[in-house]
């Protein structure tokens, strides 16, 4: 029988061991709640019943700061319901539940001053990249600057990848005058380096990939804290908050249908939705360009 596929995002806890301002989960640090894993359990039962569970990231918060026990018993559930299980993590400190039982592990790591407890994320780094494929998400902004010196770290820290990521123009702490084409600027100027890189450049990966990609059918959702599901919504200015969803009926139409409603810009582009976002965005904040990367893409091209 045919299952529509679908994305989990699980968020155990929105408390962490960092504070950083950037941080798109940062609204809602006084939350202290922790998500039941029998109501977990139920869910991805249930979800598991209509859909094909591509993709579970686990997300946060922090998931290391949890109780080892609770940790175990959550990463073998998850990975009843797929084959596919991504734990992120800002590697702050070392959790043994979290080395013992994951393959790879995607790690926050910025630079110049935008990360104050970079040396210890390197350092854990170093400890585990022998063990495990360590994956690098590094934010635009931090990464604009002392490139060279960036790709010799990088080089050295024997990881199996790095991406770039955009600060969103819907994010919760004071960038909204940030534009997707400062995204852009920087993962071009990484591809012009022509630098030896000991490790996969994910952006270069994607713009290689990008007509084989079919952009908005698989629907992302979330799992709160609370024990609800949810997706990512916008207000009229942008800004960013969680709709929960009493019906799992119609996970697929609300999503659907929700991003197609705020289709003011997509319709008319001419990329075909072959682009590098996963979502229909409202471009209010975002310049000249998207975050589908379209100039981006285009000088990829030439």
């Amino acid at each position: 029988m045919f299952k529509k596929p679908l994305n989990l995002v699980i968020q155990p806890t929105y408390r962490c061991n960092k504070n950083c301002p950037f941080c798109l989960y940062g609204q809602f640090k006084n939350n202290t709640e922790t998500l039941s894993l029998s109501e977990l359990e139920n869910i991805l039962d249930y979800l598991s019943r209509s859909f094909e569970i591509k993709t579970i990231k686990i997300s946060g918060g922090e998931i290391s700061i949890l109780g080892e026990f609770y940790i175990d018993l959550l990463l073998r559930l998850c990975k009843l319901y797929t084959k596919d299980l991504q734990t992120f993590t800002n590697l702050k400190s070392l959790n043994k539940i979290i080395l013992n039982n994951c393959d790879s592990l995607n790690v926050s790591l910025n630079f110049n001053k935008y990360d104050a407890d970079i040396k210890e994320t390197i350092e854990n780094i170093k400890v585990i990249s022998n063990k495990k494929s360590i994956n690098i998400k590094t934010l635009d902004r931090s990464c604009k600057d002392n490139t060279d010196k960036i790709i010799d770290l990088l080089n050295s820290l024997n990881i199996k990848s790095w991406e770039i990521i955009p600060y969103h123009h819907t994010e919760f702490l004071p960038f909204k005058s940030n534009s997707y084409s400062n995204y852009e600027l920087v993962v071009e100027q990484y591809l012009r380096m022509y630098r030896e890189m000991k490790f996969s450049f994910l952006n270069k990966l994607q713009l290689e990939g990008i007509y084989k990609k079919d952009n908005y059918n698989t629907p992302v959702i979330y799992i709160t804290p609370n024990n609800k599901i949810a997706m990512q919504v916008f207000d009229n200015a942008n800004n960013f908050s969680l709709k929960e969803l009493e019906d799992y009926t119609t996970i697929t139409e609300s999503y659907v249908n929700y991003e197609k409603s705020r289709d003011n810009y997509c319709s008319k582009c001419t990329s075909k939705l072959k682009c590098l976002t996963n979502y229909f965005f409202n471009t209010n904040y975002t310049g000249p360009s998207c975050s589908g990367g379209k100039d981006l893409i285009s000088y990829h091209k030439n």
